[in-house]
């Protein structure tokens, strides 16, 4: 095991190595400082051959703290200003004392030949700008007198010459960086249009993938009801927080007044990232009940997340000599943060955890992204891609996505196994209790032919006895006659029991069957028998055919119980309707009468074995409770409804092919 361990180990360096090998490469092809054209003082050179490409504005600017000069100011008097480069200073606290204030940046760009159409990509300046090209001013992002802040990217074009003038003024009151920070780039339009598309399609991928990622792992949470199971929470909160971190491309290409508050969102969800990727770390490694691991990372991430969202909206607009305090201590609560999370992983991985190499992989990834972002400050940005960290952060979230579906498909494979454990003990525990059922009934059928010779053989001989003209005195033929009776009641019952054993056997034999032809046919036999004494048979039927799955012989007997049950309660006037009809995928059986009725006290019996309402013996209580096992057997229901001295009506329900 050990062995296998160090395997591991030695694959996740190899990993984790190739991952800084990656930043390294990036560092010199991707990167706008080593892009940067040729710089004099306070000259760039543009070459003929270097038009086709993006080439950046880095060095060589003269700088202007606290002055807003005019092109013409730059003719009248002769200034000496200081050659730097941009991202020397974040903002104007070298040379003001506070980040807040105006600054002038000018540089000459000289171009291989006039009347050349460039391109000039002017990335977000913090926090407005006016941009003059050869004296003329081409473009105004905000205000910078009065001050009006608002953050934009802008594509300009113009018209070149041997030596173009490019002048910036910028003004910035509400932001932790301060003039122009970030290199311009310049090339031809194609060129330019390019590099934006590219970098837009970088970051919409990083951004809608996360996005949709999030949705969904949010509506599995939320839908499929997890209740303690939080992985899938935090999980979605992780990748809606990093989608929304990286988001802010498209929010500049349209212009964002709200300055302040945009970067206290950005700082808010780089504080819930690591929030949310501890809370799932903890969780995925098993560390619940390890409080030494647990307990400080959360209250240490709850406290960046409330820091990074505060200071910046509430404290810096009162202290702005304090943000490059809170810059340094925001890098260094997230380089912290990171190295936790990778310890965190690496206990998980030693003892054994399922998820450890992902993880363990991913947090270091991201805490190596942490540490070349630290690294290469003012020595790093982008050209095409994102920014490293949100390249360590999105790796993060690949990791624990695989992990997520892993554990999905475990959690799926083990619900089908259970799933199909549980119907196969279903299915012995059917087959067993048929068994039982089938041989009881069998008992009960053998017991019913066992008892019938008896009982016939008594019933011969009382009979015998009355046809003999025997003389016997009046109490003994009394007793005679009391015991006809009690045998005409137990053959009756021998009769229902037979009925009930042979219905019971009879389960699964159901064919298609029209119930319009069974009623006609149940009408036109019975009516003669119902009608004998007076009383009416009505029978009302569909116009359509209705066509169901079921046992003819045990639906005949469930309407012979029914109907000669009603007549059995209605007067020598009386009447008994059949009536048939179609409710949805349903066909309907009601047989209605406008007897006595039952009273309310007895419907929630009537289907009970043994119960009865009949004063007399005939009664056994034993048909209704047939007619319900039958409809059970059939798929349906049965229902009663009946008011006193009006009548009742039973309502069957099937259901139709």
């Amino acid at each position: 095991m050990k062995i296998n361990n160090h395997r591991k180990l030695c694959i996740i360096l190899a990993i984790t190595f190739f991952w800084s090998l990656i930043f390294v490469f990036l560092y010199h092809t991707d990167n706008k400082y080593t892009a940067a054209l040729p710089a004099v003082q306070g000259k760039n050179k543009l070459d003929a051959e270097s038009v086709s490409m993006p080439h950046f504005l880095v060095d060589g600017w003269e700088y202007y703290p606290g002055k807003l000069l005019q092109p013409e100011d730059f003719i009248l008097t002769q200034a000496f200003p200081e050659i730097i480069y941009l991202g020397q200073y974040s903002n104007f606290t070298p040379a003001l004392g506070t980040p807040y204030g105006v600054a002038t940046y000018r540089l000459i760009l000289e171009t291989p030949s006039d009347n050349l159409t460039l391109g000039l990509y002017l990335p977000e300046v913090p926090s407005a700008c006016k941009v003059y090209i050869n004296g003329n001013p081409v473009e105004t992002v905000g205000s910078v007198s009065p001050y009006m802040p608002l953050i934009k990217e802008t594509l300009l074009s113009f018209e070149s010459r041997e030596q173009c003038e490019i002048i910036v003024q910028t003004a910035n009151y509400n932001h932790y960086y301060s003039g122009l920070y970030y290199p311009p780039a310049v090339g031809s339009l194609s060129c330019l249009s390019k590099m934006i598309i590219l970098r837009t399609i970088i970051y919409g991928f990083l951004c809608f993938s996360s996005l949709a990622v999030a949705f969904s792992n949010l509506a599995f949470w939320v839908l499929g009801k997890s209740g303690k199971d939080s992985s899938a929470l935090w999980f979605g909160i992780l990748c809606l927080a990093f989608s929304l971190r990286i988001c802010y491309p498209f929010l500049r290409m349209t212009g964002v007044p709200s300055i302040g508050f945009l970067y206290a969102v950005e700082d808010f969800m780089g504080g819930m990232i690591l929030l949310s990727a501890a809370c799932l770390t903890v969780r995925l490694c098993n560390l619940s009940a390890q409080r030494v691991y647990r307990h400080p990372i959360f209250p240490a991430c709850i406290f960046f997340v409330a820091f990074s969202t505060f200071f910046p909206l509430f404290i810096l607009p009162y202290t702005p000599s304090l943000i490059n305090e809170y810059g340094i201590a925001v890098s260094m609560c997230k380089l912290l943060l990171s190295f936790w999370l990778a310890g965190i992983c690496l206990f998980g991985f030693l003892h054994q955890n399922a998820n450890r190499c992902l993880m363990l992989t991913g947090t270091l990834l991201f805490h190596i992204s942490q540490i070349f972002s630290i690294l290469t400050i003012n020595r790093f940005e982008p050209v095409y891609g994102a920014w490293w960290e949100e390249y360590g952060a999105f790796a993060m979230v690949i990791t624990f996505a695989i992990l997520m579906v892993r554990r999905n498909l475990r959690l799926t494979e083990e619900n089908f196994r259970l799933t199909q454990h549980l119907q196969e003990e279903v299915n012995q525990k059917t087959s067993a209790l048929t068994a039982v059922v089938e041989e009881r009934r069998e008992l009960l059928a053998q017991l019913v032919h066992d008892f019938k010779a008896p009982v016939t053989s008594i019933r011969n001989y009382t009979t015998l006895i009355q046809n003999q003209n025997v003389e016997l005195d009046e109490e003994t033929l009394g007793y005679l006659n009391a015991l006809q009776n009690r045998m005409d009641t137990l053959d009756y019952r021998f009769h229902l029991l037979h009925q009930f054993s042979s219905e019971n056997s009879s389960m699964g034999s159901h064919t298609q069957l029209c119930l319009n032809t069974l009623a006609e046919e149940f009408y036109a036999c019975n009516r003669p028998d119902i009608e004998l004494n007076g009383q009416t048979f009505q029978l009302k039927l569909p116009s359509n055919s209705l066509i169901i799955n079921g046992d003819r012989e045990g639906l005949w007997r469930v309407l012979e119980n029914l109907c000669y049950n009603a007549l059995s309660f209605i007067p020598e006037d009386g009447k008994v309707i059949l009536s048939l009809k179609q409710e949805d995928n349903t066909a309907k059986i009601c047989v209605s009468d406008n007897g006595c009725g039952i009273p309310p006290e007895n419907l929630t019996h009537i289907f009970e074995s043994g119960f009865t309402r009949r004063n007399n013996l005939t009664g056994e209580g034993l048909g209704l409770f047939i007619v319900h096992s039958i409809i059970l057997e059939h798929g349906g229901k049965i229902h009663v409804d009946s008011v006193p001295e009006k009548g009742t009506t039973f309502t069957i329900t099937l259901p139709l092919l």
